[in-house]
């Protein structure tokens, strides 16, 4: 054998461990990105719930507010406030990660539609309008394109956006 066989059977395995490095690195970032995707969403989900198990005793509060803005006092106006600026924050979380990539639409969604049915409430509403300044641009935008789309939908106090009937 001489010595340009052996340089090009050289390259010829050189080039086969490029390619066998290429593939597995491949491998690694895909499951990388499912990995990162599933720590991500838990991630928001834990958070979430934490948000709620502390959100429980307010909820009295929070539905009178959905009612009728106008017939919270201040301390309880405060309280539907704070409420109201926590789930937009995870709405807006979970947007940036959606447009990251790190969620899909399908995840995404359900917050939105949630989000929407508790701000277009009559006090919700006017909640809204008053305080949306406090999120990002992007998050008055998405939300309001949202609230647009599903404002034939129910909202948060209705039954039938607890409990839909089965298509």
């Amino acid at each position: 054998m001489n010595w340009d066989a052996i340089g090009a059977s050289a390259e010829l395995l050189a080039a086969f461990g490029v390619i066998v490095t290429l593939l597995f690195l491949a491998i690694q970032i895909r499951t990388n990105t499912r990995v990162t995707r599933a720590s991500t969403f838990d991630s928001i989900l834990a958070e979430y719930r934490t948000h709620i198990r502390h959100s429980t005793s307010e909820l009295g509060i929070v539905t009178k507010g959905w009612v009728d803005l106008g017939a919270l006092t201040d301390e309880e106006r405060y309280t539907f406030h704070v409420f109201h600026i926590n789930e937009g924050l995870y709405v807006e979380n979970i947007i940036q990660q959606y447009q990251n990539g790190n969620v899909e639409y399908a995840q995404l969604e359900p917050w939105l539609d949630a989000y929407s049915g508790m701000i277009r409430t009559p006090g919700g509403e006017q909640w809204w309008q008053i305080q949306s300044h406090y999120f990002s641009p992007n998050l008055m935008k998405t939300m309001n394109d949202h609230v647009e789309k599903t404002r034939s939908e129910p909202t948060i106090l209705s039954h039938e956006f607890l409990f839909p009937h089965p298509s």
